[in-house]
């Protein structure tokens, strides 16, 4: 059921990207100075190692924040943080779980009408 939900929001979500036009006012977009980004959903993490048996795959919340400057025009520079945390337990005994992961990340932006975006992060 859920993968149908799925299908159904992404169908909406490029409906709507797709009537997204620029106002006939609008000026040009200007990259300059601080920058930073957010976000959150839904992830699975999973781990795998000798002796870990009967640890599975589970899904729970996901976050990611990103924040750096601009070097020129085209060039961003920044860290990202993506997190993921999950409880688990009867009441009274809840385990709590999570990942944090720090990324070093350079996005580069091409000039032009086009909106691509491709960044390299570690």
């Amino acid at each position: 059921m859920r993968t149908g939900y799925s299908i159904i929001a992404g169908v909406i979500t490029l409906a709507t990207l797709s009537l997204a036009t620029p106002a006939t006012a609008q000026h040009a977009q200007v990259r300059e100075g601080f920058w930073a980004g957010v976000g959150a959903g839904w992830g699975s993490m999973g781990v795998s190692c000798d002796g870990c048996d009967g640890v599975d795959r589970t899904g729970s919340y996901t976050g990611y924040v990103a924040l750096g400057g601009t070097l020129r025009p085209s060039l961003l520079v920044g860290v990202e943080f993506n997190g993921w945390t999950k409880s688990d337990g009867p009441a009274g005994q809840r385990v709590r779980r999570g990942l944090l992961v720090p990324e070093g990340t350079v996005r580069s932006v091409p000039q032009g009408r086009g909106r691509l975006l491709a960044a390299v992060g570690r």
